[in-house]
């Protein structure tokens, strides 16, 4: 479906206004105005996806940075603005600047003015095709919820790719936040760019540093060669910095200079070099006391998320867990060799009792052993390895919990195949000895019924 041809302006001044309007109604465009970022904020949060704005970048200089990146990351448009000669070199106007999908100078030519409304508009078809989304592919698996809040989340992801906004993502340990960070870029424009990705909590403080920014020859000790850092080796994609909060105060502040200014020094070296790179960045840290007890900068805090993606630990989201899991054999399964074909119902129903303190990491590794270690057609409770790890707030451990699975499961498939233990293990896609065990674990088997049920 088409969108319409219109444009929302958004511009203080009479007789630039009109200029405007006349060139866009001249090339057969609509138009919609209004005096300020604020004035507009209300009508286009309500508007739907794929709309096209022009802003001009002088008029904004004096806002707060802050509220002209909430503005423009939190609306579902495509953005373009009008700069001046002057306004180019200001640090403001540079910042604003790239925070828009396209900019132009006054006085403007039809030609020009039309070739940027042809890719404001494919632009805006592609916003709209995908806004309502609520799934993202990542390195080929496509990964879904039925959760609104997860599904919010998937949207949010689509509406930010594209833009040129600092995004930040909270989350327990495991909860996907590279996962998250890695769809950010290949949705963006900048998917065919690098993406790199740096723990920051991984290295020595005397490492990072260089690790960032690189060094030249002779640097240090050790530095027998020019190396380039993370920040360089990604120009043109996504820096992805993993556990921000755990970086140290002295690189807190060469890493808000590069925010700034957008260039950097190697180490040992007095050249500046302009790097364009987008910041994804992650911590399962609270930041904001972590400003109050005066562990991070309030001002690096403020550049980095501009857009924050919160993610919900793997408890929270019972009801995915049965998705979460299937999504993840299908994953695996296309790479390591195994027999099972699925789980369970009864590993389904343990992994849903279980509270995954190490969230969607903890499940990827335990379904990974699992599927190494099945021998028969599903994966079965046992398999998961989790008997001993007791359930948060049950009065029940989780290997009662497994343990009375199992008996549901034996009771109910032998008494389907009326106690003939060869046709309940095919059934179970075990061995008969394995299923002979299990049963005699449960005191399903009494004496005198071995040979009747083997039969």
């Amino acid at each position: 479906m088409l969108l319409p041809k219109h444009v929302v302006v958004i511009n203080d001044s009479p007789t630039r206004q009109s200029v405007l309007i006349e060139s866009l109604s001249a090339l057969g465009w609509s138009t919609e105005c209004y005096r300020s970022l604020y004035s507009a904020n209300d009508v286009l949060l309500r508007s739907k996806p794929g709309g096209i704005a022009i802003i001009i970048v002088e008029e904004l200089v004096s806002t707060p940075l802050k509220d002209v990146e909430n503005f423009i990351c939190n609306k579902k448009m495509v953005w373009l603005g009008v700069i001046s000669d002057e306004q180019h070199d200001n640090s403001h106007a540079r910042h604003i600047v790239r925070l828009l999908n396209g900019v132009f100078r006054l006085p403007l030519t039809d030609n020009r003015l039309s070739n940027l409304l042809d890719y404001a508009y494919g632009q805006a078809m592609i916003k709209a095709s995908i806004s309502n989304i609520d799934r993202i592919n990542v390195n080929g698996i496509m990964l879904r919820s039925c959760i609104p809040e997860v599904k919010h989340i998937f949207r949010l992801i689509h509406r930010v790719a594209d833009s040129r906004a600092a995004v930040m993502i909270l989350g327990e340990s495991g909860t996907g936040k590279e996962l998250v960070s890695r769809a950010i870029h290949d949705l963006s424009m900048r998917a065919t760019g690098p993406f790199v990705a740096l723990n920051c909590g991984s290295l020595a403080n005397e490492l990072i540093q260089s690790e960032l920014f690189g060094h030249e020859k002779g640097a240090f000790t050790g530095a027998t060669r020019q190396r380039i850092g993370h920040i360089e080796a990604a120009s043109g994609g996504t820096l992805f910095l993993d556990e921000i909060g755990d970086l140290s105060t002295p690189l807190q502040v060469n890493l808000l200079r590069f925010l700034e200014t957008h260039s950097i020094q190697r180490l040992s070296s007095s050249q500046e070099i302009s790097v364009d790179v987008r910041i994804v960045s992650a911590t399962h840290v609270d930041l904001e006391q972590a400003v109050e007890q005066g562990r991070f900068r309030l001002d690096l805090l403020h550049r980095l998320n501009t857009v924050i993606i919160h993610l919900p630990p793997l408890r929270q989201r019972k009801a995915d867990i049965e998705l979460i899991a299937n999504q993840i054999f299908e994953d695996l399964s296309s790479r390591y060799p195994c027999k099972a074909r699925g789980f369970h119902r009864d590993t389904i129903a343990l992994m849903k009792s279980y509270h995954w303190p190490g969230n969607i990491r903890e499940m990827l590794n335990r379904i990974k052993s699992a599927m190494l270690l099945c021998d028969g057609k599903l994966i079965l409770p046992d398999k998961l390895n989790i008997e001993h790890i007791p359930r948060a707030n049950s009065g029940n451990s989780l290997n009662e919990i497994k343990s009375q699975a199992e008996r549901r499961l034996l009771t109910s498939v032998l008494r389907k195949n009326e106690n003939n233990i060869a046709r309940s293990a095919k059934e179970m896609g075990v061995s008969r000895v394995t299923f002979y065990r299990l049963a005699k674990k449960h005191n399903i088997i009494h004496r005198g019924d071995d040979q009747k049920k083997t039969m």
